[in-house]
């Protein structure tokens, strides 16, 4: 689901009932919250009268799992339409490579099978990431002299195009641009800082966004289930998983690979 942008919100708001009920809640919610004093609230309804720059504070405040429920009522969607939404994240699971699997270069093409993870994923096809590793691997699409490919993102830009599907880098840190287009059922690779405690991190690692899971953030690891707090994986583990949305933006590093029309 592609969630509302509460800076959009007064632009489009016209007193429909559901679009009433829908600002109701959040506002609702905001008097339990610090942002009553902060931005001076003392109805449900004040919030919609904020300024661009306070309602851009405000969204990067409140949890996926509000602003969801918000979107949900301010498009009016029906309980069917909601577990559709559901049912695609669930579908993505099939779409799912573990990096272990990999014929070559296990350890180091995380990056490689996280972009064959968003390619099966808008394409829906379910095709082994082996090729493209080779290829990647090889050279084929840049950065042949380097030891490793796989870790250069336009690699992959000019990879996937290669594949029929056009992508750029995105390195703006929009982390609400990121899981919008997750939660469109878009396997979306973005990197992390994946070693080290969550305090003092080092590395880099790339996953997939898999949507939300209730108030949590749905990762697809390629490496196995990743603790965010100690920065130790347990490969034994398939690595889909859900995370708070706090301890993963301690470890984003803000870069994300977005899908552009072909």
């Amino acid at each position: 689901m592609n969630l509302v942008n509460l800076a959009d919100v007064p632009k489009y708001y016209t007193r429909e009932e559901h679009q009433v009920n829908a600002v109701t809640f959040l506002g609702e919610v905001l008097l339990d919250t610090p942002a009553k004093e902060r931005l001076h609230l003392k109805t449900a309804t004040d919030w919609i009268k904020l300024s661009s720059s306070d309602l851009d504070w405000l969204h990067k405040q409140i949890s996926i799992e509000t602003l969801t429920t918000f979107t949900r009522i301010w498009r009016h969607l029906t309980a069917v339409e909601a577990e559709e939404d559901k049912e695609t994240q669930a579908g993505l699971v099939e779409y799912y490579e573990s990096q272990l699997d990999s014929p070559i270069n296990k350890h180091v093409v995380c990056n490689s099978v996280s972009h064959w993870m968003m390619y099966c994923s808008i394409k829906d096809v379910n095709k082994p990431v082996d090729e493209y590793v080779r290829r990647v691997m090889r050279g084929e699409f840049g950065r042949g002299s380097a030891k490793n490919p796989s870790i250069y993102w336009d690699v992959h830009t000019k990879g996937l195009r290669a594949y029929d599907l056009q992508t750029r880098i995105n390195s703006s840190g929009n982390f609400s641009k990121a899981i919008a287009q997750s939660e469109k059922g878009i396997l979306t690779p973005t990197n992390i800082c994946h070693r080290g405690h969550i305090n003092n991190q080092r590395g880099g690692h790339v996953v997939c966004l898999a949507g939300m899971d209730g108030d949590k953030i749905k990762i697809f690891d390629p490496y196995g289930e990743l603790n965010y707090i100690t920065g130790v994986s347990d490969l034994s583990k398939k690595g889909i998983y859900s995370v708070s949305k706090g301890n993963f933006l301690k470890r984003w590093q803000g870069v994300f690979c977005e899908s552009r029309p072909n």
